[in-house]
């Protein structure tokens, strides 16, 4: 300023606000950040005003809490006027990186209102297209990370986890810390979906190290806590936690995927402790919501759940045919305890079809066989990702379906089996 380097003077705001946000000082951040904007306006400094609102957009993101004052004020307007402002500026100064996140931000916000999933496929492709024609290689991870979550949502669960390892094999160095924490949760999250529990458990050890700043990693890892507890048996300290984790939330502006999943979580604690109708309602609403948006996953999920509930009330038939037309797509998702639940309520309910047929007919023959299949399909699923409970479930189940059939060394063996896994569980603890 002395040296009459006013033109500048923005660019010193801007580091200034980089320099608070990395230290954890978001309040002092957004101050100066306010300022520098102010400065560029005067300074008509086109770059620097798109680069700073976009600054500001991406912060309300990851910390809506601090960006209260800025949209009472109406600094950046609704999200949608902020980004199609951004996009129209970026367009005319030719600021090729800040085009494509902002296309990519579009499409997050898309995804995260539960708007359409082809406009939000849309913007992704022609972000991608920008960052090949214009080699806007800083942009890479941000599209990486994007692909991964819309295959999440869409329950590709493959094509979700190459993307995430994509992104922290070749662009986790230079990119944000957030966006690599998140990205390390979320593959935390597939891999002991998909059974791969140990390794699962080193990357979410590893998390639990790290400072937990942005929402979205902030809920993953509740939602991991609450699942910790339901596996444990412990529900009033699974359903305390879950509320705690919806206090929390302005669920006007939560992410529709987060709050999809804490119905769905509701839903099933209520059927692991055993008051399944008083989760039907809840279940239903997920359904509905989750179809709508195009949430495949959440919809399985919730599917399953009101599967559950039928065959609680003793409409074996529906839980059944329920079941069946959609374990095929969710076995897509490659989420084993999702596969695990619906084969255990397919068994459920041929074995509840199986009770109402008259004893020594070919109908309850085929439907004790058809459960036995679906208790072998449980127990395996269950097995991969060490659930000891569902584990021995099933293998009680199965010497009870053997006693039936008068086969009394398989009913045995299936005993012993049961008792075998219960001894290793008390040894591994």
């Amino acid at each position: 300023m002395q040296n009459g380097a006013r033109g500048l003077y923005q660019y010193a705001l801007l580091n200034l606000a980089i320099l608070h946000a990395d230290f954890g000082c978001f309040s002092e951040a957004i101050t100066a950040m306010q300022e520098t904007i102010a400065t560029a306006r005067e300074n008509h400094d086109i770059p620097c005003l798109n680069y700073s609102l976009s600054w500001l957009h991406q912060l309300g993101r990851k910390h809506p809490e601090d960006m209260t004052g800025i949209q009472r004020r109406g600094i950046l307007g609704s999200e949608k006027e902020a980004l199609s402002f951004l996009k129209a500026k970026a367009k005319e100064t030719n600021m090729w990186t800040l085009l494509s996140k902002t296309l990519l931000s579009e499409a997050k916000l898309m995804l995260s209102k539960g708007d359409s999933m082809s406009q939000a496929f849309e913007s992704m492709i022609k972000a991608a297209h920008l960052n090949i024609t214009h080699n806007t290689a800083e942009s890479y991870g941000s599209q990486w990370l994007m692909q991964s979550s819309v295959f999440d949502r869409l329950g590709v669960g493959c094509q979700a986890r190459v993307y995430t390892e994509l992104f922290l094999e070749c662009d986790a160095r230079s990119s944000p810390v957030e966006d690599v924490l998140q990205s390390q949760c979320k593959n935390a999250h597939m891999v002991k979906s998909e059974g791969e529990l140990h390794a699962g458990e080193q990357v979410l050890a590893q998390l639990h190290a790290a400072p937990a700043e942005v929402q979205e990693l902030k809920f993953s890892l509740s939602v991991m806590e609450v699942e910790l507890q339901v596996r444990r048996k412990d529900y009033p300290n699974a359903l305390a936690l879950l509320g705690k984790l919806l206090a929390k939330m302005d669920l006007q502006e939560t992410d529709v995927f987060q709050r999809l999943k804490m119905m769905t979580l509701k839903a099933r604690i209520y059927d692991k402790a055993g008051i399944p109708p008083k989760g039907f309602s809840v279940a239903l609403r997920a359904a509905s919501l989750a179809y709508n948006a195009r949430l495949l996953p959440l919809l399985w999920e919730a599917v399953a759940a009101v599967c559950r509930i039928l065959v609680n009330v003793r409409e074996f038939d529906a839980g059944v045919k329920l079941a069946e037309s959609v374990i095929p797509q969710a076995l897509e998702c490659e989420d084993c305890g999702l596969a695990a639940s619906l084969f255990s309520c397919l068994a459920d309910g041929h074995m509840g079809m199986a009770g109402q047929a008259k004893a020594g007919t070919l109908q309850r023959k085929e439907r004790l066989t058809k459960t036995s299949e679906a208790l072998d399909r449980a127990f395996d699923d269950y097995s991969r990702i060490e659930d000891v409970s569902g584990q021995c479930e099933m293998m009680a189940k199965k010497a009870t379906i053997m006693h039936l059939n008068g086969d009394s060394v398989l009913a045995n063996d299936c005993a012993a089996k049961y008792l075998d896994i219960k001894r290793a569980a008390r040894e591994q603890s």
